[in-house]
């Protein structure tokens, strides 16, 4: 019989300290009963995903500006990215919860629209949803919010377009502005005045003065490592990725050049099934190798007669796209030979020297092939580099060859090119520019604040909270400098009040400035489009209500469902599979921003990880119970409330995240003693415990409390005492304790610092952790799991506590588990 599991809070601290402060909560689980149902609450539904997509937000926030932080990333295969621009840092994020897919997806829209903004529009949307949230609060309808900010959203589209400047594209200079402004908050802005050149060329020669749009395809950036992104250029003609074939010792250089390109192999035949000759004489096998060759020099001379001096052949998955016996052929009749070219290359290059692939030897005539004055394979900054210049009848293509010393750095001045060159095609695509610096956002709140006024009802006071939100860019911009963000969005109010429409942040100056004068400027598109669309989401996740989750892909036609109450956030039918109903959770931002430490001379620095980053991305004892949720190591269990006494506790956060939604809650000491002023300490526990048994657990673990529960807790949850209007516990709830000690050692706070101080006076040996039963004496109830763990000689303190964190993660779902089959087994 499945049974219910009251999860309980999760780590303690306090004289229970929980090490792991970035939780700070309390955890619940159930065990539930197959026919087990629930229903969720719109209300809890919208909150939940606001905070999911607030916290993709807020992740990408820091990243705002010309002074905005870099992330490190590292993915899957071990490459590392180091990045500013938020398209690439939320594409590599592993977001579980829908809500914060939708703020990935929102950047991903902004990149194909404008190319730019894309941190922009994620932090609009964070703001919008917070204003939403606080409007809810006051009981406004969903639908009323949603449909004020699409009317804000088009008011605010019309005041840009009042303040914008149409521009001219033959005007190079002042795109070359717009340009260079994108290029400042990138890494790479060092090099603006030769990247925004190179960008604004590349665009202007594909766009007329008719063009409505260009498409980027035709532009192709070449990444080379070598040199400096200083020595980064525009190539009159082609740039290739691929090296001449020198190992037959053809040539590298070709004038007057007729170029072919072929998509068969310069190679021996094979059958298509798998055959196998033996040959037991000699002469069979001159005949054999004869015949071979004969068929390659055959196909060599009929691509010669056709005047090909220049062959690219495309890459061949089916066996070698050319022999060695070929390249010799082709070394005699002077045809220079470049292998091995993508089969997604194979369009630009046509379009780019007028030349037509060709897929058999028989229709390899000189009328497909493609002309130029050279083709030249040339060392430059230490790497080859192959070049086709002077090309006749060139399509409407451009090359760009990106340097730098090593990947990392072109992976990022290429991301910084890309921006750049979607910034000047912005400008064709709606001819205007609006100044940069939060002074668009500041005039746009300001006309909005006066509309809002002429407006009545609900309605005036969510296009002031809409007006109100859109001033977190400047905000942001202030705060990535270093300024003070108040100070400086009280003058930028002063200052549009006054009429200066174009006072900006002069992040150079630290001051407020004419930002037009300063060249600081974007284009209109970037601006509107982020509007747009973070409204257009923000109105989305607004009007949902409810989760509903599809039915699992491995059962069969029939099969039981099962309904899993996971809490107040939402209730979701789920299909059984196997029998058991799969729950698969994670941290919001798992596996995106962690990076390690390695020192050469440290021997623990190999395992160490960063202490911020790693509480961030690897997960906390709330993760590992998520994970392990309904599981082979937690079967048929789930966390019902996850309950903080901290209000910005992470581990709310990843409950909310989880997929799908848990509920939480949150209850202070301090806030709430000054609520109620007759209230007592043995009162506040006696509320957690309410909040509780409510839920009616089957067990308690704590796991980052940030206080001892006293007596009223334990006397509630146990059934020897009453509350008041609540119903009486019929079976006391199971309460356990994550410490990071073993039995009878540094009871307590600070157990892990008090432990590795004792080593280092010689006192003890090692530490350990250990899952116990709460009683009333702290840390002192019958231990359920217990582990030591060795410190070593010459440890850090933080290598120690990364080692003991692992180990608490394993022990708090061992002792969850065995408690949970005591109370009721399987």
């Amino acid at each position: 019989m499945a049974s219910k599991v009251a999860a309980a809070p999760i780590a303690l601290s306090g004289p229970n300290k929980a090490f792991n402060d970035k939780v700070g909560a309390a955890h619940f689980f159930q065990r539930w009963d197959i026919d087990r149902r629930s229903q969720g609450k719109p209300m809890e539904v919208r909150l939940s995903n606001m905070v999911a997509a607030k916290a993709i937000s807020d992740a990408v926030r820091t990243s705002l500006g010309p002074r905005g932080m870099d992330k490190m990333i590292q993915t899957s295969k071990g490459e590392v990215i180091v990045t500013n621009d938020g398209a690439t840092i939320l594409h590599s994020i592993q977001a579980l919860h829908p809500a914060s897919k939708m703020l990935v997806d929102l950047s991903a829209a902004q990149d194909v629209e404008a190319g730019d903004g894309t941190t922009t529009v994620v932090i609009l949307a964070g703001s919008f949803l917070g204003a939403a949230e606080k409007m809810l609060e006051k009981g406004m309808h969903p639908t009323i919010i949603a449909e004020s900010f699409l009317k804000a959203s088009a008011k605010a589209v019309e005041f840009l377009t009042d303040i914008s400047t149409p521009i001219d594209l033959n005007d190079r200079a002042v795109l070359l502005r717009a340009a260079s402004t994108s290029l400042n908050s990138k890494i790479v802005s060092q090099y603006s005045s030769t990247l925004a050149p190179i960008a604004v060329s590349a665009v202007t020669r594909l766009a007329t003065s008719t063009s409505s749009n260009v498409d980027l395809r035709d532009i192709r950036i070449v990444k080379k490592v070598g040199g400096t992104i200083e020595d980064t250029e525009l190539i009159d003609g082609v740039v290739l990725n691929q090296n001449v074939v020198v190992s037959a010792g053809g040539p590298t250089r070709i004038e007057k050049a007729k170029i072919g390109l072929i998509q068969f192999q310069l190679s021996a035949p094979k059958p298509d099934m798998d055959n196998t000759v033996v040959i037991n004489d000699y002469r069979q096998m001159d005949k054999v190798l004869k015949e071979n060759r004969t068929y390659l020099l055959n196909i060599c001379k009929k691509i010669k007669k056709a005047g090909c001096n220049v062959l690219l052949i495309q890459k061949s998955i089916l066996r070698d796209a050319v022999e060695d016996t070929s390249l010799n052929f082709l070394k005699k009749l002077n045809i220079l030979v470049i292998k091995d070219v993508e089969r997604d290359e194979i369009d630009f290059l046509t379009k780019s020297l007028g030349c037509k692939p060709i897929a058999d030897i028989d229709a390899f005539t000189e009328d497909k092939l493609g002309y130029a004055d050279l083709v030249e394979e040339t060392s430059q900054s230490g790497t080859k580099v192959v070049k086709i210049t002077g090309v006749r009848n060139k399509g409407r293509t451009v090359s760009i060859l990106a340097m730098g010393s090593n990947s990392i750095v072109l992976e990022e001045c290429e991301r910084s090119l890309h921006d750049a060159l979607c910034v000047v095609r912005c400008l064709v695509k709606k001819r205007a520019l609006i100044g940069g610096g939060g002074a668009p956002e500041i005039h746009v709140s300001r006309m909005l604040s006066q509309y809002a006024q002429s407006l009545k009802g609900m309605e005036a006071y969510c296009f002031q909270a809409y007006a109100d939100a859109l001033e977190v860019i400047p905000t942001t911009l202030a705060e990535n400098a270093g300024l003070n963000p108040i100070a400086i969005v009280t003058e930028l109010r002063n200052r549009h009040a006054m009429g200066e429409r174009n006072a900006g942040i002069n992040i150079r100056k630290g001051t407020i400035s004419d930002i037009l004068q300063e060249d600081v400027v974007q284009p209109l598109l970037v601006s509107t489009s982020a509007i747009e669309l973070a409204t257009e989401t923000v109105t989305l996740l607004l009007k949902i209500d409810d989760y509903v989750q599809a039915r699992c892909s491995l059962l069969g036609a029939g099969a039981d469902r099962v309904v899993i109450g996971i809490g107040a956030r939402s209730l979701i039918a789920r299909p059984a599979c196997g029998g058991v109903a799969r729950v698969t959770a994670g941290a919001l931002l798992r596996s995106s921003l962690c990076y390690k430490v390695s020192d050469p001379n440290d021997p623990f620095a190999a395992n160490r990880t960063t202490h911020s980053a790693y509480k961030f991305v690897e997960g906390t004892n709330l993760q590992a119970l998520i994970d392990a949720q309904n599981t082979t190591s937690l079967p048929q269990t789930c966390i019902t409330l996850v309950l903080s006494n901290r209000k910005a506790a992470f581990g709310l956060t990843r409950a909310s995240a989880a997929s799908p939604p848990i509920s939480t809650a949150y209850l202070a000491l301090q806030p709430y003693l000054k609520a109620h002023p007759n209230k007592s300490r043995a009162d506040y526990d006696a509320e957690v415990a309410r909040i509780v048994i409510r839920e009616k657990p089957d067990l308690v673990v704590l796991a980052g409390w940030m206080h001892v529960l006293g007596e009223s807790f334990l006397d509630v949850v146990s059934g020897t005492r009453p509350l008041e209007g609540e119903e009486k516990v019929e079976k006391p709830i199971q309460v356990i304790n994550l410490h990071p000690a073993l039995p009878g050692t540094f009871d307590g706070a600070n157990a892990i610092e008090r432990a590795y101080e004792a080593f280092q006076n010689g006192r003890i040996e090692f530490s350990g952790a250990m899952v116990h039963r709460v009683v009333k004496e702290v840390d002192r109830g019958q231990p359920v799991v217990v582990k030591k763990v060795e410190i070593m000689k010459g440890e850090p303190l933080d290598a120690f506590e990364e080692r003991l964190h692992r180990v608490e993660w394993e022990i708090i779902v061992e002792g969850t588990r065995k408690v949970l089959d005591e109370l009721k087994p399987l």
